[in-house]
């Protein structure tokens, strides 16, 4: 790899590993490093906001997803599947049914193909709140999708 390619993965390394434990401030501070240091093609720009996104999963806060999307939007950017994932997985958590419905529909809008881990997510908090018709609905979706359920 060239020079700053070996340097833009050490950095997206650290952002990975910082990602991994909810370091919101840490991996965003890595991936404005990124950006400063390194050209486009030594580092994949929506992987590196997926990972904030999964920063943001991690450490339960919302409010920074929703900052990191409005930053992505305003480069006329989208998230990856990863990027949806993590989002849908943080709504989840939180308890947010309707917000993480829309995530999945934005993913699917943008021509993402839906997974297993994103309905899963939704039928256990539909679950978790005894919401038996919102999962029959879900189960349904995955259905008409052609998404397989393994788990």
């Amino acid at each position: 790899p060239a020079p700053g390619a070996v340097g833009g993965m050490a950095v997206a390394a650290a952002m990975r590993a910082r990602a991994k434990v909810g370091d919101v401030p840490g991996t965003k501070a890595l991936l404005r490093r990124l950006r400063a240091e390194h050209g486009p093609e030594d580092f994949s720009l929506d992987t590196s906001f997926a990972l904030v996104l999964r920063a943001c999963a991690g450490a339960e806060d919302l409010r920074e997803a929703d900052a990191c999307l409005a930053e992505m939007r305003s480069m006329t950017m989208k998230p990856n599947e990863v990027g949806y994932s993590q989002l849908v997985l943080l709504c989840a958590r939180l308890g947010n049914t309707q917000r993480a419905e829309r995530y999945m529909n934005d993913m699917a809008r943008d021509g993402l193909e839906l997974q297993e881990r994103e309905f899963l997510q939704l039928m256990k908090l539909a679950a978790r709140k005894g919401d038996v018709p919102r999962v029959r609905a879900l189960m349904a979706r995955m259905e008409a999708q052609g998404v397989e359920a393994t788990s």
